[in-house]
């Protein structure tokens, strides 16, 4: 019987070798699917996709059931019905708590407002994650096809003053608007403040901007790698004081939008469920600053607000009751009716008749 050459069978360092690599190539080939399924995921929340001047936006022409809930978009993006471009016009602009995030269709603030209004049309402009730059930016861009007889801007006390003063929210790219000039006197509607002492920044957002990347990829998105992102992106932040006179500037070119398209603005702050939960002097209580900060901010700029806060301390409402179970933020069906009662309230008492 013939020996076996010693080189006739691979080594055992070889075999480890191929093992390795198998390894390795399975590796690649499972984090590369990972990565595709990451980047064929809706870009902010659902029903959402990049836009380039939003950072954003929703889809238009969707049905998506989601935990349940049912979002339905039209052609525009909206989360209404189709645009019935014979009506005048409701709009409601602002954030996820605008859009209804966690509710229906027919049991957002806009869908209780049409049973209200026979003769105009409401429509939800509102999309998840969005600050008031990206908002006012939504409304201008689409406000020349409408006919709004009334623009109900939510503002809401949680994060949107946060969302307002950087480059970057939820990882992601967004517009800025920065002051022309630097202000060096503290913060005060007795100062003078006005729509066009800002000025955007970032006009055009890159797909592909260094924080999209980060965020948008499941292995670059991990905490393991936030020291580099921060190191590598760009990110702005507004200086201490300065966002306060930028938000003032944009409630201002939200009013001087509607003045110049024949509407009228009613801003709706819209308080987390934390603010009925902490009391003013607990330092801990970062979503009661940010209450007070805008009911401040209303108050001197005497812009037309309905506060939502009071409302529900004054008539002693059961906060539970009003918000999604296990849920800060967004309201509950239940909420968002009361929200469309104060609207039209508001409605009966100071527009009908003058329209």
């Amino acid at each position: 019987m013939a020996s076996q050459h010693p080189n006739s069978f691979p080594s055992k360092k070889r075999k480890l070798s191929l093992i390795a690599l198998y390894i390795f190539g399975y590796a690649l080939l499972g984090w590369i699917c990972i990565e595709v399924y990451f980047q064929q995921k809706f870009w902010h929340g659902v029903v959402s996709q990049f836009d380039s001047e939003l950072g954003w936006t929703a889809i238009p022409n969707q049905s998506h059931t989601h935990n349940g809930k049912t979002y339905t978009t039209n052609s525009l993006g909206f989360r209404s019905d189709p645009v019935d471009f014979s009506k005048g016009h409701i709009l409601v602009s602002g954030d996820s708590v605008a859009w209804g995030d966690g509710v229906n269709d027919n049991e957002t603030v806009t869908a209780f407002l049409s049973k209200k209004f026979s003769n105009y049309q409401t429509l939800n402009l509102g999309v998840n994650g969005f600050g008031i730059d990206q908002s006012y930016l939504r409304l201008k861009k689409h406000i020349g096809k409408l006919k709004p007889q009334l623009i109900v801007f939510m503002v809401y006390s949680g994060n949107d003053l946060w969302d307002t003063s950087n480059n970057t929210r939820y990882g992601k790219s967004k517009p800025l608007y920065t002051l022309k000039k630097e202000q060096t006197k503290p913060f005060g509607y007795k100062f003078r403040i006005a729509a066009d002492d800002i000025i955007l920044t970032n006009k055009t957002i890159s797909r592909f901007s260094c924080s999209n990347l980060f965020s948008r990829s499941w292995l670059l998105s991990l905490a393991l790698f936030e020291d580099i992102r921060r190191s590598l992106c760009d990110q702005q932040m507004l200086k201490e004081g300065e966002h306060l006179y930028v938000f003032v500037s944009l409630l201002l070119k939200i009013k001087d939008l509607a003045n110049a398209n024949n509407s009228q603005v009613l801003f709706l702050l819209s308080p987390s469920k934390s603010d009925f939960i902490f009391t003013a002097n607990q330092e801990s209580s970062t979503y009661k600053k940010g209450l007070i900060t805008l009911q401040d901010v209303f108050s001197q700029s005497q812009l037309p607000y309905i506060d939502f806060y009071k409302r529900a301390e004054e008539e002693k409402l059961n906060v539970e009751g009003l918000y999604n179970p296990n849920d800060n933020a967004h309201l509950s069906p239940i909420g968002n009716r009361l929200l469309a009662e104060m609207i039209y309230d508001y409605w009966n008492l100071n527009i009908k008749g003058k329209d």
